[in-house]
């Protein structure tokens, strides 16, 4: 992660509050500071302070909030500044405050490394001693520089001096932020592209312009004036002070931790991340208190990027009813509900396939499960469910039990799973268990015959024609198959376990590694049951759902820890009350119809195909209403 040195003013705002000025700590660098550390980044303020009142309160305030603050000067001969606030508008008492006395003489260039961020404002520009300590630390910076003109023409008696010396420090920007109305100023031009036209004459340095539009959202272009639009979030807006120090603050939190680069592709996620940050930041009260932490941003349900997964067979179609996909098949036939597993695939598309991201980030699932211990609490979650849509039959295969794979993959995990069957389309099948007895030997030999007569092995399986709400469990061990034409949800336990002795999958040719997962062959099959045979194979894997409690709402157990102890389902289908959530970590999804998931200050309109992960800490803090069928997936009988 990269260190953030931010260097300007710190100061304390006087906040207009039933009819008198409450003190809190502030200034727009400092400000950035408190929006990275609270996030869980490193920050650091460059300032000088007095030792009156007024600097002891915000050292204490830096301190609270984690902000380093070993680079900051003391002099008790100066005296801190001063803004008041009062129906937006500030009146700034700071011409002569310590932060503008800091020179260069007391700037460490060694700090500015490759790794390092150094943010500025403009506040400091004029013709203090502090303006040259900050041309000389962007002079001797080996790192980016992230510059928020954040204008406040009040405290300037030039204006023409301070669209000069923004233009002076602007040529010194990787990252610049500013306001439309700030384009305009600066470049004269009424038109944005124009106005981002005039900046590329300015200086050939920055890689980015952010342009915020106010209630109409954010516009990110580079250099090829291409962009990214980004709409503003509706809150309720309780208190806008260090909203758009929140933005630019958390922007520069998100490039540091993860290490994104300034391109195009990276930015959605960046600003989708500001944006969610800046909203929260309005919607609470307070500059520093009123920003989120980490936990703050995702204390509430937590939504993903959509997760399509590769696998060897065709499928997907169904996805155009449930979730409004294109109308095709392809060979990401998986949508990977709120996982923390990574597939185990023969060939990749991303960083971690197959693990979510979360919504509107970059964070994937298993990084957040590691950061923030309050979503799983005392209990794990450890299952994976999934949308799976066939167009084909998928290759017959088994999964490990928890003994075997104990054994062999050195996992606490096999993949015992569960379906529920949420379509079947013309001639839809499904197959459990050997149609008649078989050996070892006799698998070993078909699945050499698998190679040259490609459907060979669905003549030894019992076939199943599924209807729509059949449920369905595959313990370790049964042999199984996905027919084609079915749309199904499916837990499992949290692996990607899966042995496949057939020689094709359609017209795709099965490699070794693929039907054994680095086992020997011999091993393999030894992951049968050869005793799950005709009947006996169906009726351990038909499951009937049981009525728990109606008087509210319908809710049936799918899944129960009687049926196995990986895992449970269970379905509510609501009407006139609301369902309150608790269970977590739970993953949640709308089978059909739609409604409102609600909680305080979070409202979020939710329909057939959506899904989200519960965290444990947010028992009984939300709620479900409308029209609706919900599918609740939760862990393992370990976790009660």
């Amino acid at each position: 992660m990269k260190k953030i040195y931010a260097i300007g003013e710190a100061l304390i705002d006087f906040k207009y509050e039933n009819n008198s000025f409450i003190q809190n700590a502030g200034g727009a660098p400092a400000n950035v500071c408190a929006a990275i550390s609270k996030l869980g980044g490193y920050a650091s303020i460059i300032t000088k302070l007095s030792n009156d009142i007024f600097s002891t309160f915000l050292l204490d305030a830096f301190k609270k909030y984690n902000i380093d603050t070993t680079n900051i000067i003391i002099d008790p001969k100066e005296k801190t500044g001063l803004a008041f606030i009062k129906d937006g508008k500030y009146s700034f008492y700071f011409n002569d405050s310590s932060s503008v006395k800091l020179n260069k003489k007391e700037i460490n260039k060694k700090l500015f490394d490759k790794d390092s961020i150094i943010h500025i404002c403009s506040l400091c520009l004029g013709n203090f001693p502090i303006k040259d300590a900050i041309k000389y630390a962007l002079d001797n910076t080996k790192g980016l520089v992230s510059f928020d003109l954040n204008l406040r023409e009040n405290i300037w008696d030039d204006k023409a001096l301070m669209i000069d010396r923004c233009k002076e420090f602007i040529v010194y920007a990787d990252i610049l932020k500013l306001s439309i109305e700030e384009l305009k100023t600066i470049t004269n031009c009424n038109n944005e592209i124009e106005g981002i036209k005039c900046l590329k004459e300015l200086s050939n340095k920055w890689k980015i312009v952010i342009i915020t539009l106010g209630s109409n959202g954010v516009t990110a272009y580079n250099r090829d004036l291409e962009y990214t639009h980004i709409n503003a979030l509706k809150v309720k807006e309780i208190d806008t002070t260090g909203a758009g120090d929140t933005f630019i603050g958390s922007f520069l939190y998100y490039i540091s931790r993860f290490n994104k680069s300034l391109d195009l592709a990276n930015l959605q996620s960046a600003l989708e991340f500001s944006n969610r940050a800046s909203a929260y930041k309005v919607s609470h009260k307070g500059t520093m208190e009123g920003m989120p932490s980490y936990y703050d941003m995702f204390h509430q349900p937590i939504f993903f990027n959509r997760n399509r997964v590769y696998r060897i067979y065709l499928g997907g179609k169904g996805y155009h009813k449930l979730l409004g996909d294109p109308n095709t098949n392809n060979f990401f036939p998986e949508e990977w509900l709120c996982s923390k597993v990574k597939a185990i695939n023969p060939k990749y598309f991303g960083i971690r396939d197959g693990v979510s991201v979360i919504e509107g980030t970059n964070i994937f699932l298993d990084d957040l499960l590691k950061n923030e211990s309050r979503i799983e609490g005392n209990k794990k979650y450890d299952c994976l469910v999934k949308y799976l849509d066939s167009a084909i039959r998928l290759p017959m295969q088994v999964h490990p039990t928890k003994e075997f794979s104990k054994k062999y993959f050195n996992s606490e995990y096999g993949k015992t799973e569960a379906w529920l069957v949420i379509d079947a389309r013309k001639d839809a099948k499904l197959y459990f268990g050997f149609k008649n007895k078989i050996t070892k030997q006799e698998l070993f030999d078909l699945e050499i015959k698998s190679n040259t007569e490609r459907d060979i092995m669905r003549s030894i399986l019992n076939e199943v024609r599924p209807k729509v709400g059949d449920i369905y469990l595959i313990k370790g061990g049964l042999i199984h198959a996905i027919g084609e034409n079915c749309t199904i949800i499916e837990i499992q336990e949290p692996t990607d376990f899966t042995i496949q002795p057939e020689g094709y999958c359609g017209d795709y040719k099965i490699s070794e590694e693929e039907k054994y997962i680095g086992l020997t062959k011999d091993v393999a099959l030894d992951c049968f049951n050869y005793d799950l045979v005709g009947s006996k194979a169906l009726d351990m894997a038909k499951i009937s759902p049981k009525i728990e409690y109606s008087s509210d709402y319908l809710k049936e157990n799918l899944i129960t820890y009687k049926d196995t102890p990986c895992f449970k389902m269970n379905r509510y289908t609501l009407d006139k009350k609301p369902l309150n959530l608790c269970g977590g970590p739970s993953v949640w999804i709308v089978l059909d119809g739609s409604g409102v998931l609600y909680g305080k200050d979070y409202k979020r309109e939710i329909k057939k195909g959506d899904y989200f992960l519960l965290p444990n800490d947010l028992d009984n803090l939300f709620k479900i209403k409308g029209n609706i069928k919900l599918i609740e997936c939760i862990g393992s009988d370990n976790n009660e």
